[in-house]
């Protein structure tokens, strides 16, 4: 009986038919708490259907129960994407590329966050031409294996660091009341 539900979910999804299929397996989450392929069709389907928050909880699922499959990385790479998360999008793409290189749905999103990011470095002014430093991005992905640097250098088109920031506004600016003002040069207020 077990098998007959997520082959019925199956045909559904294969159908487009995504919100019967989160219908038919959501009130089994109990019975199939173990089986990795119950909570990656709960989690693509409910990316059909625009369910983010509850693909991310069953993807979670199923990457505790395989981890490293490349599926479930995939999936939780457009999540983040999608939920505005970039570094850890492209820290999960890459993952996916160091697993199997020739990925092309990876690439894809590879591409998607290099025009990402070329758009805001050129919108912002920092660089001009459109260049993003990737250190500041994402440091630690910098330290990992050659492959990963070189897959790096290949979509973006230059591993430098931001220029600093501008300085941060006071913790208390002066005030601006009229009602106060500096008494001496130790900066004490009086108040009237």
């Amino acid at each position: 009986m077990t098998d007959d539900v997520l082959l019925r979910a199956e045909r559904l999804f294969s159908r487009r038919r995504f919100g019967e299929a989160i219908r038919i397996l959501e009130p089994q989450v109990y019975r199939f708490r173990e089986s990795f392929d119950f909570y990656h069709l709960l989690g693509r389907s409910c990316i059909r259907t625009g369910d983010i928050a509850g693909a991310y909880s069953y993807l979670r699922r199923a990457e505790q129960l395989r981890p490293g499959d490349a599926g479930v990385l995939q999936l939780m790479a457009a999540i983040y994407h999608r939920r505005g998360e970039r570094e850890r999008a492209l820290e999960t793409y890459l993952e996916v590329l160091e697993a199997s290189p020739g990925d092309r749905w990876a690439r894809r999103g590879l591409d998607q966050l290099q025009h990402e990011f070329r758009d805001d470095a050129g919108a912002g002014g920092r660089r001009g031409g459109g260049q993003v430093a990737i250190d500041r991005l994402a440091p630690d992905l910098l330290s990992s294996s050659g492959e990963t640097v070189a897959v790096l250098q290949d979509y973006f088109v230059e591993v430098a660091p931001l220029p600093p920031s501008p300085a941060a506004p006071p913790l208390f600016p002066a005030p601006r009341c009229g009602l106060c003002f500096p008494t001496s040069a130790t900066a004490a207020f009086a108040f009237f």
